[in-house]
């Protein structure tokens, strides 16, 4: 390649300044961008029966280790991805481009991103399912007079890590974009669940604090759905933790009825990256809450640590 370069550069009217796009021999996609500053010159190398000569061109040496490594992780991934159509092929009948196995390729992840991305956001929050559910029905999704109530930006971040070691363990039966989809949406109502405690908390200063020692499941019964956090929910009983959505880092608060809105800003995006063995998946949205603190009874509470250790 370096030898080309320097073939190129001694064509009339050829520019290279640049730079040269290197391309995938199987897929036609760009892997890299090439330029004069990738070049490197060794310079004058002893010969092998004396004397001294000038060595030639060669690509900088990190950029040539990127695209031999990218060689053989693509060879691999063939192979591997072979393997597994091979193995399924008495139950599924998959091939190498089936969904099914785009977790054991750098471009099937690629694919399972582009997926993740072009989902609609308020589909990914409504798709939560259990407890994060009733929690969501206490905010409205339709148009609703939001003059009167407390409004809060925010931005909801979902931050999957996967293992990538071996190829060949990939699991067909995993529904990776299945489960990333779940993931995001839970992981996006917990934050929406944290950010209104924040603003409870703020809010409303007619809360008068409780000793966790006092609690008992009457004080649970003026409100629908309670959002706590994971040392007060093991300080609950049974009939109260059916109808408590536990957030890590929450504070403790109710609902009951229609508390206000969530509106879904157009910021969505999925960004991933790999490192080692590792593939990591990050889905941001941002969001605005409108919320009627006059209906969110705020429960602050004391000694839940020490409650806690003593239970």
């Amino acid at each position: 390649m370096a030898d080309e370069f320097q073939q190129l550069a001694c064509v009339p009217g050829c520019q290279l300044d640049d730079g040269w796009f290197v391309l995938d021999q199987d897929s036609g996609r760009t892997v890299a961008v090439a330029g004069p500053g990738d070049i490197y010159r060794a310079g004058l190398v002893p010969r092998e029966f004396g004397g001294c000569g000038e060595a030639l061109p060669r690509l900088d040496p990190a950029l040539e280790a990127r695209l031999t490594a990218g060689l053989h992780e693509r060879a691999r991934e063939r192979e591997s991805l072979a393997w597994l159509a091979e193995r399924a092929r008495g139950p599924l009948a998959l091939g190498i481009d089936d969904p099914m196995l785009w977790l054991a390729s750098r471009s099937g992840r690629t694919s399972i991103a582009r997926e993740l991305s072009e989902e609609d956001p308020l589909r990914l929050f409504w798709s939560a399912g259990g407890r994060a559910l009733h929690f969501l029905k206490h905010l409205s999704k339709s148009n609703i007079d939001t003059a009167n109530l407390v409004a809060v930006d925010g931005v909801a971040c979902c931050r999957t890590v996967i293992g990538i070691q071996d190829p060949r363990t990939t699991s067909i039966l995993f529904d990776a974009l299945g489960s990333l989809r779940r993931k995001t949406g839970l992981a996006w109502v917990a934050a929406v669940a944290r950010q209104l405690g924040y603003v409870a908390k703020e809010g409303v200063k007619s809360a008068v604090p409780m000793a966790a020692d006092d609690l008992t499941d009457a004080t649970f019964d003026s409100a629908e759905t309670w959002v706590t956090d994971a040392d007060t929910y093991g300080l609950l009983g049974p009939q109260v933790k059916c109808r408590t959505y536990l957030v890590d880092g929450a504070e403790t608060y109710g609902l009951r009825d229609l508390v206000g809105k969530l509106d879904i800003g157009a910021d969505f995006g999925v960004e991933t990256r790999e490192l080692s063995d590792r593939w990591e998946v990050t889905a941001t949205v941002s969001y605005t809450l409108h919320v009627d603190l006059k209906k969110v009874q705020l429960l602050p509470l004391v000694g839940v640590a020490r409650a806690a250790e003593q239970a």
